[in-house]
């Protein structure tokens, strides 16, 4: 079986810590070790995968090098695209019967409004991981909320999906703030880490689970 990673070569954000590098290819060395992985299991039923990459540069024409590997024959599609760049692709009269998978992208509006039917989802998006997190803070108890938020799609988009689960939930907002916080190396604290430190609900060993701080604190990043 063919598999065809398309990607590009997008700037990533700052890792939350400083020991640790910014990872540029983590989408395609995923390709690489599912290649692997996917053989040694499927050489016992008679199986064979073979991935082909696809990688064009920031400024490059991802359209362009999909309809290459459509017109080569290839129909499972590893897109680790972002929004704009992934629905260019599937909206591609080529691409019609092709099966393309989402490995980047967390939009909301890719299972919504933009859905499409050639395009299935591999990670989650920010409804899931704020059902997720939503979930997790009333189960501790957690019913205030603060969060903090950069003025990008990203947060934007995250942020709405939290706010939609409160009224569900039991729970309300104490308050948003909206940062323009500078890259994590250019500070020599980072936003993140200062609110972790001075956040007053951080448990303790074998602690009761009702908590007398007057307001619970969550930031929320949409760095991944």
């Amino acid at each position: 079986m063919r598999v065809y990673y398309l990607g590009k070569e997008y700037d990533e954000p700052l890792p939350l810590s400083y020991a640790e590098e910014i990872i540029t290819d983590k989408g395609i060395q995923g390709a690489r070790l599912m290649e692997k992985e996917a053989n040694q299991a499927g050489n016992f039923i008679g199986y064979e995968f073979k991935l082909e990459e696809g990688i064009v540069p920031k400024d490059g024409d991802v359209v362009a090098k999909a309809k290459e590997a459509l017109a080569a024959g290839h129909r499972f599609i590893l897109a680790d695209l972002e929004p704009d760049d992934l629905l260019a692709v599937a909206d591609l009269p080529e691409a019609k019967n092709a099966l393309i998978l989402n490995i980047r992208s967390s939009a909301t509006k890719l299972r919504q409004e933009e859905c499409r039917r050639n395009v299935f989802h591999i990670i989650p998006d920010y409804a899931m991981r704020a059902d997720a997190l939503a979930q997790y803070l009333i189960w501790k108890k957690w019913p205030r909320w603060f969060v903090i938020r950069r003025d990008t799609e990203k947060d934007q988009d995250y942020l709405a999906q939290v706010k939609r689960r409160p009224p569900a939930m039991a729970a309300r907002w104490s308050r948003t703030m909206s940062t323009t916080c500078r890259p994590a190396r250019e500070t020599s604290t980072p936003a993140i880490s200062r609110s972790r430190r001075r956040c007053p609900w951080r448990p303790k060993a074998r602690r009761s689970t009702t908590w007398s701080g007057s307001s619970i604190a969550t930031t929320i990043s949409a760095i991944i």
